[in-house]
This record gives C-alpha cells, sequence and structure tokens, in this order.
C-alpha cells in the first residue's frame, strides 16, 4: 500500500497532479488545488479502491490524510465530496467548523447540500474527541505577571505543565524551571 509519495510534478490539472518519483514511476495524485506549488511535492496517500475505481488521494500531512478517510465512510459522501471539503478548508479549519456545528460552512462546497452537511456533522461530531477548552489558571497566570512576565508570556508558560503540579507553589516553580532552562 502506497502511504507517502514525494516527487517533480510532471504534469497537472486543476485538481490532480502526476508525480514523477525518483525510481522513474509517475503516479496520477488527486489533491486539494491549494498544494499544487513550485515543482515538487511531498504527499501524505491515500490509496481509495472500489470495484469501479482505483484512485491516489494526497495531502499535506496524515491528521489531514485522516480526516479524508473518515470523511469517504459517510455515506452519499464519497471521495470527490470529501476532496472539495478540503479543497476548500484545511483540516483544522474543517474540524472546527464541525466542533462550532456550522452546517452553512459545509453547504459552501461543491456538491455538499444541506442533507449531507448534515449528515457530516452528526456523523463526525462524536468521532473527534475536541478538546475541552481549559479554564485559565488565573491566579497562577497573576503570579508570573508579578516576577516580570507579560500576559501573553505567563499564558504561554502554562504549557509546561504536565498535571502533575497540584499546588500554586509547584506550578510556579516547575514554570520557573523549565522556562529558566529554555531562555539559557
Amino acid at each position: 500500500m502506497i502511504a507517502y509519495i514525494e516527487g517533480k510534478i510532471g504534469a497537472q490539472g486543476s485538481n490532480f497532479v502526476i508525480l514523477n518519483t525518483n525510481c522513474g514511476v509517475g503516479y496520477f495524485v488527486y489533491l486539494p488545488p491549494r498544494l499544487i506549488k513550485g515543482d515538487k511535492l511531498a504527499l501524505f496517500v491515500y490509496h481509495y479502491q472500489t470495484e469501479k475505481s482505483d484512485a491516489l488521494y494526497g495531502f499535506s500531512d496524515f491528521k489531514e490524510r485522516e480526516l479524508f478517510e473518515r470523511l469517504i465512510k459517510i455515506s452519499g459522501l464519497g471521495p470527490k465530496g470529501a476532496l472539495a471539503l478540503l479543497s476548500i478548508y484545511h483540516s483544522h479549519d474543517l474540524l472546527k467548523i464541525i466542533e462550532d456545528n456550522d452546517v452553512s460552512k459545509l453547504e459552501a462546497a461543491p456538491g455538499i447540500g444541506k442533507k449531507t452537511a448534515r449528515k457530516i456533522m452528526a456523523e463526525l461530531i462524536d468521532v473527534f474527541q475536541f478538546e475541552e477548552k481549559e479554564p485559565r489558571d488565573e491566579q497562577l497566570v497573576e503570579a508570573l505577571k508579578s516576577l516580570g512576565y507579560s500576559a501573553r508570556e505567563a499564558q504561554n508558560a502554562l504549557g509546561y505543565l504536565n498535571g502533575d503540579e497540584k499546588t500554586l507553589q509547584e506550578k510556579i516553580t516547575k514554570i520557573l524551571k523549565e522556562v529558566g532552562s529554555v531562555r539559557k
């Protein structure tokens, strides 16, 4: 099974390329048009095979490929509809649309009607584990600001915590150790 291809673009259309690899093989790959830049490409590939079809679909990263794979499992959508969605929206934007339950944005893609858009929402909203927005630790942010950190630096520093720290003092100590080692 083909999972990754890189090579030079031998020919291209609005939503496909023929990608010539170093070993002399050219692959016909459908892809979102936004990926066709320059004369070289590196793609994560999904090999779509049915009795009537055999095609390669290329994506910028593995996450986008996984999303495509989820989309084509929705009855009535298929690879053309999934590619249309990923041609309009980056994978992170599409996941945000699904998280926000914004059916109208899904309908903006060619070939995606209201019924299909609702089906996409219904089938994918539970598939992806959307991270709960953690409440900012206001007390910790204020403590870091009092130590000379800007509000942005203090908020970014929360990313150094791994959840093992229970008290405010443990959190501050962990951040100072991590940030101190980064700033050296």
